[in-house]
């Protein structure tokens, strides 16, 4: 598993803050934001419009339909790098995003974790571990 590689391929896929965490030798973690463009914002803004009533609070707009609309782009948008970085390199690969809460913020967080073969490891507990 070359490390630098897959750092330039996730590097390559839009995403900043990219650090390296010293956990397990066997295993390669990485912790970035992902971070929206205009058009994702555009578009969840549209999406609350649509979707929120006009009696609806400034605070539901934002926590009920904008923001979830934020994390949904994030999740799916680093899951398809994450799985598009461990076919090029064949190998394995989990991520956890979360999700983005804070309007003032424009990314969300993202921890994924690489290995090699067939070990195991279990990404819940790494996360816990190193404090994400």
């Amino acid at each position: 598993m070359d490390n630098k590689e897959i750092l330039e391929f996730m590097v390559d896929e839009a995403v900043s803050d990219l650090k390296e965490i010293n956990y397990d030798k066997d295993l390669f973690v990485i912790k970035f934001h992902y971070n929206f463009d205009e058009y994702e914002m555009k578009a969840a803004k549209a999406f609350a419009d649509e979707e929120c009533s006009s009696k609806d609070e400034k605070d539901t707009w934002y926590s009920e339909y904008y923001m979830p609309f934020l994390s949904d782009i994030a999740k799916d948008n680093v899951e398809a790098s994450v799985e598009d970085c461990a076919d090029e390199f064949s190998i394995k690969a989990e991520c956890l995003v979360h999700d983005c809460t804070d309007e003032k913020n424009k990314f969300s967080e993202a921890l994924v974790i690489f290995s090699e073969g067939n070990k195991s490891f279990d990404i819940d507990k790494i996360a816990k571990e190193i404090g994400f």
